[in-house]
């Protein structure tokens, strides 16, 4: 049965391309030269190892363009903008002389630009890492956890570090338990006030994980030495499909009127070559009028983002601090 085969194998260039078929790995074996391969092969001839989830090879192209991660590999979505771009400059009733590839290139555009200047691209995780005594770098590249969606890492919690969560058995532990549970009861101001002695203690006894996370090599960086086997809970932002971006109620249109906006400058481009075309009282070509409309365009979009219109600021703030003096 094909459905149940551990491994899958193809041709690659001049050779073959041995794949696993098993979740949260990307491992493959490439053995070229097969002219003789298949007379040196015996019913015992091969070995197959045992999968280790957890490690995953770090790829060379960025998360938007990985399959699984910035894209579900569906062209659907695409096709549909394809056809609304095309009809808004006039298409089948005009030619509009832009490919395939320009198109595509249009909307890579416009969903890189989401990518880069706002956070509704993006949205946030809670996943748990286990870390192990005396390791100071992780690489986070597990597929099968889906580490490697993460793009920043914005907080690692201690889930034993807080005895409000009950898990630690110290005397700050007990303490609280006494406090929460016991027979005199508790209100708001004193909860507030029990809150920021734990994160005072917290800061005192360097409870708190400082890290630095690299998301080329998929590295975090964890800048102390921990003592023994610990479960963190990793608070971070997780890249969105271009499929999901182009399909939310909020994001569909400006996606849209920003890749519809590069492909004027480019039409532009292509028409503004000629000032005219021969004919019986010669044909103007409209450069100007889609280089004018696209840079209206490209305006408001971009005030739509200073002004929150797409952004969601509630789900990972605006960003914004306080300073004194």
């Amino acid at each position: 049965n094909v459905t149940d085969a551990i491994a899958s194998v193809e041709l690659y260039k001049n050779g073959l391309n041995f794949c696993s078929d098993t979740i949260g790995t990307v491992s493959r074996i490439q053995v070229e030269e097969i002219a003789n391969i298949f007379s040196t092969l015996t019913e015992e001839g091969y070995l197959v190892y045992t999968l280790i989830n957890g490690t995953d090879g770090v790829t060379d192209k960025p998360m938007y363009h990985e399959i699984g991660v910035g894209t579900d590999g569906s062209p659907e979505e695409r096709r549909e903008l394809h056809r609304s771009i095309l009809s808004q400059l006039g298409y089948p009733t005009v030619d509009v002389e832009l490919t395939k590839e320009q198109l595509d290139y249009c909307i890579d555009a416009s969903i890189e630009e989401l990518r880069a200047k706002t956070a509704v691209a993006y949205k946030r995780g809670f996943i748990f890492l286990d870390m192990k005594q005396g390791v100071q770098r992780f690489l986070l590249t597990d597929r099968s956890q889906g580490f490697n969606k993460i793009v920043t890492v914005n907080t690692i919690h201690r889930i034993s570090a807080s005895p409000l969560l009950g898990y630690d058995n110290g005397i700050f532990g007990q303490a609280a338990s006494n406090f929460l549970y016991g027979t005199t009861g508790y209100d708001l101001v004193s909860w507030h006030l029990y809150s920021s002695y734990i994160e005072e203690l917290e800061i005192l006894h360097a409870q708190r994980i400082l890290f630095q996370w690299d998301e080329q090599t998929r590295a975090l960086d964890i800048m102390q030495s921990l003592h023994r086997d610990e479960r963190v809970l990793i608070d971070c932002s997780v890249e969105r499909t271009e499929q999901s971006l182009i399909n939310d109620r909020r994001l569909k249109t400006w996606i849209e009127n920003y890749a519809l906006a590069q492909a004027m400058m480019l039409l532009g481009q292509i028409r503004g070559k000629y000032a005219s075309l021969p004919g019986a009282n010669g044909i103007s070509l409209n450069a100007a009028d889609l280089y004018q409309q696209a840079q209206e365009i490209m305006a408001r979009l971009a005030l739509e983002i200073d002004d929150y219109v797409i952004e969601s600021p509630e789900e990972f703030g605006l960003g914004s601090g306080i300073v004194f003096g």
